[in-house]
Order: structure tokens, then sequence, then C-alpha cells
């Protein structure tokens, strides 16, 4: 097991790769911390998880949100006492031509992929730096 005793945090992971990315981390010896904002799609990965004989819990939150980006990391540190890995692993796509899309659209699509990205990136810091160890690693789409 290449991952024994490191937690991972993944973001968007109530569904697609975030969910795989879970999977398999879990398979590979982390205990795991899915975080989506949709927060019905985040039991049947935990169950699922767990059924395989993993570890892992979930935590529901909007990464637009400085504070509850903090709240996140913080529901991951009291479930498991540290986060080693970080997949930024959530985004969104409101497909649009730039002649259609609206403004509230654009704002959403920078929110998630940019902006949540950047605040889980910071949330993760302190615990990361205390601890001496840790991995980030942000996906993109083609989109």
């Amino acid at each position: 097991m290449k991952l024994n005793n490191r937690v991972a945090l993944i973001t968007g992971a109530a569904g697609g790769i975030g969910e795989a990315t879970a999977r398999l981390f879990a398979k590979e010896g982390a205990r795991v911390v899915v975080q989506d904002i949709n927060s019905d799609g985040l039991a049947p990965v935990v169950e699922g998880i767990t059924k395989e004989g993993g570890q892992a819990t979930a935590v529901n939150g909007d990464i637009t949100v400085k504070g509850e980006c903090e709240r996140i990391v913080k529901a991951a540190l009291d479930a498991f006492g540290q986060v080693d890995i970080l997949i930024n692993n959530a985004g969104i796509n409101r497909d649009s031509m730039v002649k259609k899309m609206s403004e509230d659209k654009w704002d959403a699509v920078l929110g998630v992929n940019l902006k949540g990205t950047f605040l889980m990136c910071q949330a993760v810091l302190e615990t990361m730096s205390g601890a001496k160890y840790g991995r980030i690693v942000n996906t993109a789409s083609i989109g």
C-alpha cells in the first residue's frame, strides 16, 4: 500500500474523477476525506470506500468561501489528525460562447475553478508546513 498512514482530502469528490480518485487513494491505503458542495453525492462514495475496507469521511462545503475551506480542513483534521495530500479536483463548466455567457456564469466558473483552488491551498498550508510534509495536486480539464 503506497499511501499507508497518509490522509488525502479530495474536492469535488461526489462523482466522476473525484470519486474515482478517492476510491483509488483508499485502495492504496490512504484515509480519505471527500468534499463536495453536493452533499447527497458524498454518502455513496464514503459507503463504497468503507465497503471495500477503506477509511473515509465526507465534508460538505463551498470552496469559493474562505471560511468554508478552513472548516473543511478542520473537519479533515478532526477526523484523521492530519492532511498530507490535497487534490483540488472540484471544477465546473458553464458551457457558453463568450458572446452569450452571463457575468454570473463567468463568476461561478472562476469562483470554483480558480478561487476555490487557491483558497483550499491556503487552508492546508499551515498543517502541511507544520508537518513538514504535503502534496498538492491541482487538476484541470480540456474545457
